[in-house]
């Protein structure tokens, strides 16, 4: 599955024409959530172990009013979604470099709040991480 095409409950991701927001739109065509990085922000990973740069001790939290997801990335092309700690979903990035398309396995029973979170990692974030290698050559650019 492409980028721009829905995941397998139907929710889509569309990057504004000015680049300036991703908006999430359920199944039902309507939108439930506007993403805008602010100032100077972009989506990067954060070693969440001391002295770990490999892809799997990556992770992403998003926590909300009575929930905590996180994606733990598990290789260089999974990730495994969870749910206040329980897993939710186990997203695979396709083969290839630059390869944006993810598969989905789901292991719970979802609501809306959950397919908005899981279309978050899977079309936004993208499971599997640069490696330490791309990271630091990243972070020269910047320089």
């Amino acid at each position: 599955m492409s980028w721009n095409q829905p995941t397998i409950t139907g929710w889509t991701a569309r990057i504004n024409d000015d680049l300036s927001s991703v908006t999430l739109i359920d199944p039902s065509h309507i939108t439930r959530a506007t993403l805008r990085p602010g100032p100077g922000d972009e989506f990067t990973a954060t070693d969440q172990m001391a002295g770990r740069m490999r892809r799997k001790y990556k992770r992403v939290e998003v926590t909300l009013p009575g929930r905590a997801y996180t994606l733990r990335h598990t290789s260089g092309r999974k990730a495994t979604a969870e749910r206040d700690g329980t897993p939710l979903a186990e997203l695979v990035r396709g083969r290839g470099l630059r390869s944006v398309g993810v598969t989905r396995i789901t292991h719970a029973h979802t609501d809306h709040l959950d397919e908005l979170i899981l279309t978050v990692f899977e079309k936004v974030i993208v499971p599997g991480r640069s490696g330490a290698i791309d990271e630091f050559v990243s972070s020269l650019s910047g320089v």
